[in-house]
């Protein structure tokens, strides 16, 4: 190898470790391969745009932590210096973060004006996944706004470019978000299979946090409905990945 390239390769492949272990939600395996990949990037002179990629990883660790703060202290710096460098696809996933946080702490009218530009990005590009993605939850916030019509037209195109995109995570979220609109509906037959599809997914690729997540939402419909023993077995499943 000639200077820098061990360092490179070793770099990426331990960065490729570090997004296939934050999508399956292994977050101690994502930090501990982040570790080493910023190791050898730091080795690599004139690096900056893979260790970009590295920033870009952490804004979203920060986000699964739940620390919303240092989410949207950080988020304007490391967006702008992506696109300065030509990161845009790494850039839109930190402003996904960003909507999702403020979706996630009730600014749902700052998160659905975010989510719009994005899809409106998105739909000139091949980006279908998150296209989907942004789509999806922007269905739930007209939703929760009453804007049923417009809900109902968001999430149909969000399952059409979900299944154009054959990512199955994207697909689990999809139907996640089908999931609580039908359960914001009182419509719990509905989101009870949305629901399982989500978890189909998700177990499909070995992400089994995320679908033992889904599995506690399962249960408490099963639970509603008094079906104890089968609530009983989806907690059983769970359990002990979140434990873990």
């Amino acid at each position: 190898f000639k200077s820098g390239e061990k360092e490179f390769f070793l770099g990426e492949a331990a960065f490729l470790c570090t997004t296939i272990a934050r999508g399956l939600g292994f977050h101690r395996t994502q930090e501990i391969w982040s570790r080493v990949s910023r190791t050898n990037f730091r080795q690599i002179p004139f690096a900056r745009r893979v260790r970009l990629k590295l920033l870009c990883v952490r804004l979203h660790g920060l986000r699964d932590k739940h620390r919303m703060r240092n989410v949207l202290r950080w988020a304007e710096r490391i967006i702008r210096a992506l696109d300065e460098n030509g990161l845009h696809y790494e850039s839109l996933g930190c402003r996904i973060a960003v909507a999702f946080v403020y979706k996630t702490t009730g600014e749902t009218h700052v998160a659905g004006a975010l989510l719009r530009e994005i899809v409106e990005e998105c739909r000139s590009s091949t980006y279908r996944g998150y296209l989907a993605i942004c789509l999806g939850n922007l269905s739930e916030i007209l939703f929760s706004d009453g804007r049923i019509e417009e809900s109902a037209a968001a999430i149909d195109e969000a399952l059409e470019e979900g299944s154009a995109s054959k990512d199955s995570m994207v697909l689990a979220s999809v139907f996640g978000n089908i999931g609580t609109i039908r359960s914001l509906e009182g419509r719990q037959t509905r989101a009870f299979e949305a629901f399982r599809e989500a978890i189909f997914h998700y177990a499909s690729v070995g992400a089994v946090r995320w679908a033992a997540y889904y599995r506690v939402i399962v249960a408490e419909i099963l639970l509603e409905s008094g079906e104890w023993e089968a609530a009983r077995r989806e907690l059983g499943k769970a359990v002990p990945v979140l434990r873990e």
